[in-house]
């Protein structure tokens, strides 16, 4: 894991309180035994977090965190703000059942490869300043944005970072540069786990899919 007084110095500036890990380290122990039924628990954790406006990557690292500090197992935390209920007023998120759910995700699923085809054969992809447009500024996830197991995410600076919880879980800094339409080089300089990984190209297919190595990860 990332280094600890960075992790906190990080939720300090998003500005995330003790009692909001207290209730989203609860919802990490309720995912533990949840199944396939575990990405609806982050939806939950999605709505306390969205007053802070927290993206994918640091997502990825609360979740992380919140995981192995266990606080909602801490006495002194359990005194001061007592059991957490799922229907609890700080989500914002409202479930009408699984059937429901399943049907909006097949239609979600549907138009993606729509227009994912639209974009592969028009943008994106057919020029340098096209594939700058469609990659900057944006979470790049894996496998979606409510469920996410890995994030990227590149800067107008040159500049990138990366998260993943896979294989333990592991961030990643450095720069990057567009090397020919639809192809990136990124040049790792910092990890969470010390070690630098060799420079990797990165290729970003239309406007909505950017592919590393084997993993195809889709603008959120």
């Amino acid at each position: 894991m990332e280094n600890e007084n960075n992790i906190k110095k990080r939720i300090d500036e998003l500005k995330i309180t003790e009692e909001d890990l207290y209730f989203l380290s609860h919802i990490e122990g309720i995912k533990a035994t949840a199944g396939i039924f575990k990405e609806k628990y982050n939806k939950y954790m999605y709505g306390i977090l969205k007053k802070n406006n927290v993206d994918s990557i640091n997502f990825l690292m609360i979740s992380r965190y919140v995981k192995d500090k266990k606080f909602h197992l801490m006495p002194e935390l359990i005194e001061k703000y007592g059991p957490y209920q799922l229907d609890n007023s700080k989500t914002s998120y409202d479930f009408k059942g699984m059937k429901a759910f399943a049907i909006v995700l097949i239609v979600i699923i549907v138009v993606f490869f729509v227009f994912k085809q639209i974009n592969n054969s028009s943008s994106g992809g057919d020029s340098i300043e096209n594939t700058q447009k469609c990659l900057v500024g944006y979470d790049w996830v894996y496998p979606s944005g409510n469920n996410p197991s890995g994030a990227w995410k590149f800067s107008s600076d040159g500049t990138f970072n990366s998260s993943t919880t896979m294989f333990g879980g592991m961030s990643t800094w450095g720069n990057w540069r567009i090397v020919s339409p639809g192809k990136i080089n990124v040049s790792y300089t910092r990890t969470s786990e010390g070690t630098i990984p060799n420079d990797q190209v990165l290729t970003l297919s239309g406007c909505n899919a950017l592919t590393v190595g084997s993993t195809t990860y889709i603008k959120d």
